[in-house]
């Protein structure tokens, strides 16, 4: 009995991982971000006009990848990307905000990615430390 449950959660592990799968993507660094001048516009503009603001925009790039800027809304800490996945469904990106002060008025992060396959999400993972 126990054999045919670690069988079934084996299979099933297996379907799960091959319906999702970790897309071509790449976190642009500020040189990267200059080079496009729509994107660097508008991160400019949530730095003055939009510091509050907390979303996400997407860009298409000159090599017919995809650029998303994913805004905290804060600079009280930093926006990092976790993880992104795509089915034949969706693509998703999951981002962590760590306790460190970004240099920001408005944090943001800026990923490139191959593709938007169907609905695009952005989830936010919250990490809490254990008290000392």
């Amino acid at each position: 009995m126990k054999r045919l449950i670690l069988f079934c959660l084996m299979c099933l592990t297996i379907i799960l991982t091959s319906c999702s799968q970790s897309p071509d993507y790449s976190v642009l660094e500020e040189e990267e971000i200059k080079d496009l001048p729509t994107v660097s516009g508008y991160i400019k503009e949530l730095q003055t006009n939009k510091k509050e603001y907390q979303g996400y925009k997407i860009f298409d790039s000159a090599d017919d990848k995809k650029v998303v800027v994913i805004s905290s809304g804060n600079g009280k800490s930093v926006v990092k990307v976790n993880q992104v996945e795509q089915s034949s469904k969706d693509t998703a990106i999951t981002i962590l905000q760590t306790d460190q002060a970004s240099e920001h008025e408005n944090s943001y992060v800026v990923v490139q990615i191959e593709e938007i396959v169907g609905a695009f999400y952005v989830f936010e993972r919250v990490e809490y430390e254990e008290a000392q």
